[in-house]
């Protein structure tokens, strides 16, 4: 069995390094034995310390250090799992944007007359024109079902719900965790479709977990006036036009559907998203109490663009900047503190960014809080409100952590709250479409993954040195004094 990537590459890097194993081993602290057994690509070691450590020892430019250090944890992660990881990363940086056409105002569909003639697609450019044309045709509901959805595909349909307001309904199979990369198949599906979640309420994905189907044509389209089957590629494929072999499929594609589960939940407003919020996470503490798991696993992670600042928010400071009326008012201060209740009892680990952080402190907005229902803070509760923080944050038991975002770019909005039970899982996406501010991707295995990855941060990835994050907070506090930030 030959060495692994990391093997062969630490082990040219130390013979180019020229440094003795002495050296090597009182800088990393690791053993001579180990020293020498990886200069022949022997032996991994298990303390990603020593081993970033052993890195900077060898003195290579920042581009092969960062290379090294990737290649070490890809091998002991498993390459699996690191892929995982890698595609949950691209799952939380896709940007809260949606899709515009830079094109000119639609043309007036062509008359079906016309297009009648096509019956048969060649070429992935002739199902892309086809598609283009009659996409706008659609008057109630685009029922697809496929098995693999190119990019292109995904792009030109988000387009088409945006531009002419189409109802998609789309039925499709992910695989069990049980499957060999099953996770990350459903990873790497669900963030090719992103666009078209991001597209709002009218885009409505179902899946199950059945095995695809050999079918000739395994990818459908279907409006009420034409319907397209297409090959596995989307390469070519053929348009059916005849009313009752459109109802036909129509009839099909609905008893599909009925073993299909939603792959996501949309909310109207953030006052919808709290209520859930608050109800779901009452649901998981009453179930925790029954459930037996292990003290160390019950760990709740927290992780979003702004810093979380209930726990040193105030009724006074609520009630002072509040512009709602009454009960309004008094139904929001009960529900903030139903859940500085839930988040004292949960084991919670909080992760935000510096960006947040910022934005937040420079213009006195609170991410839990809509903008639009209460007055921003003054320079001197701002200060106030940091200086509780830091003291938060200083606690031992505290757990609230800074994302680096050299290495994880985290956009406004998007919201992540996971746990071990993977039912009760969410990632929240900011949408910022009409009746779908929100949405939630419900799906098992990226569930798993998604606690993996928070579990992986905790353990010190992506993360700000603690020292770091408590002299950034200490300096915005001094900015604040001194009149920098306003």
């Amino acid at each position: 069995m030959g060495m692994s990537e990391f093997s062969e590459a630490i082990k040219e890097e130390i013979k180019k390094s020229g440094q003795t194993l002495l050296y090597l081993s009182d800088a990393s602290a690791l053993s001579l034995d180990h020293i020498s057994k990886m200069r022949q690509g022997k032996r991994l070691p298990q303390d990603a310390e020593k081993v970033r450590k052993l890195i900077m020892a060898l003195q290579c430019s920042e581009k092969v250090s960062q290379t090294l250090f990737s290649l070490y944890k890809k091998e002991r992660m498993g390459r699996e799992e690191w892929d995982c990881m890698q595609e949950i990363k691209k799952l939380l940086e896709a940007p809260n944007s949606f899709l515009e056409s830079s094109a000119e105002p639609a043309k007036k569909p062509p008359k079906q007359e016309s297009m009648r003639k096509v019956r048969v697609l060649n070429s992935r450019t002739e199902v892309l024109s086809f598609l283009q044309k009659m996409l706008p045709t659609c008057s109630s509901v685009l029922r697809m079902a496929t098995e693999e959805i190119p990019e292109a595909v995904v792009e030109l349909l988000a387009l088409s719900l945006n531009q002419f307001q189409i109802r998609c309904e789309h039925l499709f199979s992910l695989k069990t965790i049980r499957v060999a990369d099953g996770s990350l198949y459903n990873l790497r599906f669900i963030n090719r479709i992103m666009p078209l979640i991001r597209s709002g309420k009218n885009y409505l994905p179902y899946y199950d977990y059945e095995e695809k189907a050999d079918d000739l044509l395994p990818n459908w389209l279907i409006c009420d006036q034409w319907a397209v089957g297409l090959q596995r590629d989307m390469e070519s494929g053929i348009v059916i036009w005849e009313e009752e072999q459109i109802s036909y499929l129509r009839r099909r594609y609905e008893r599909k559907k009925k073993n299909k589960r939603s792959l996501l939940r949309h909310f109207s407003d953030i006052d919808q998203w709290a209520v859930w919020i608050t109800e779901n996470r009452k649901h998981y503490l009453a179930e925790m109490q029954t459930a037996g798991f292990r003290q160390q696993d019950v760990k709740n992670y927290y992780m979003e663009y702004g810093p979380c600042f209930l726990n040193v928010l105030s009724v006074k400071l609520l009630e002072k900047h509040l512009l709602l009326g009454e009960p309004e008012k008094s139904g929001l201060i009960q529900y903030w503190i139903l859940r500085k209740q839930q988040i004292d009892q949960e084991k919670a680990v909080h992760f935000f960014t510096r960006e947040g952080l910022e934005y937040s402190i420079s213009t006195g907005r609170l991410s839990e809080i809509p903008e639009q229902i209460y007055t921003p803070l003054t320079i001197p509760e701002r200060i106030e409100l940091l200086e509780k923080f830091l003291a938060w944050v200083k606690e031992p038991d505290a757990k609230v952590y800074m994302l680096d975002d050299r290495q994880l770019n985290l956009p406004i909005g998007t919201f992540v709250y996971s746990t071990v039970s993977m039912v009760d899982n969410e990632l929240i996406l900011y949408l910022g479409r009409e009746d779908a501010t929100y949405c939630s991707v419900i799906e098992q295995g990226i569930a798993d993954k998604l606690n993996r990855f928070c579990h992986m941060l905790e353990e010190g990835e992506m993360i700000c040195p603690q020292e770091e994050c408590e002299r950034i907070i200490g300096e915005m506090i001094e900015k604040l004094r001194g009149g920098i930030l306003k």
